[in-house]
């Protein structure tokens, strides 16, 4: 049995306006987080974020949801396997407060 939650970034959700999530989440956030290697998909984005590591590459999603709100996920891709192991997830995030969920999942993320 697996007992590894479903990522989001294998659900396909509500067609999203990436520009909409970028201003949301707001520069001075992805600043601070580091944020690269930014990615447009049709219902969300992702970026990659913290330290450079050589065996975790630490990514964030974002997804807008058919409530119109947003699902958040973070995890890292295991390396050399390229195995995507999920930190945490939160669901049903209102846009004011995307920043904080953001900034708390992303700490867990570098701890982890």
């Amino acid at each position: 049995m697996n007992d590894k939650p479903q990522s989001i970034g294998e659900k396909q959700l509500a067609d999203a306006d990436t520009d909409v999530i970028w201003q949301q989440l707001g520069r001075p956030l992805l600043m601070e987080l580091g944020a690269r290697d930014l990615v447009y998909m049709d219902d969300g984005v992702m970026f990659r974020f913290g330290p450079n590591s050589p065996v975790k590459l630490r990514k964030i999603i974002v997804k807008l949801n058919g409530s119109d709100l947003y699902e958040v996920e973070v995890g890292y891709l295991q390396l050399p396997s390229y195995e995507w192991n999920v930190i945490e997830q939160v669901s049903d995030v209102y846009a004011d407060s995307l920043p904080e969920v953001v900034r708390r999942l992303s700490a867990k993320a570098v701890d982890a």
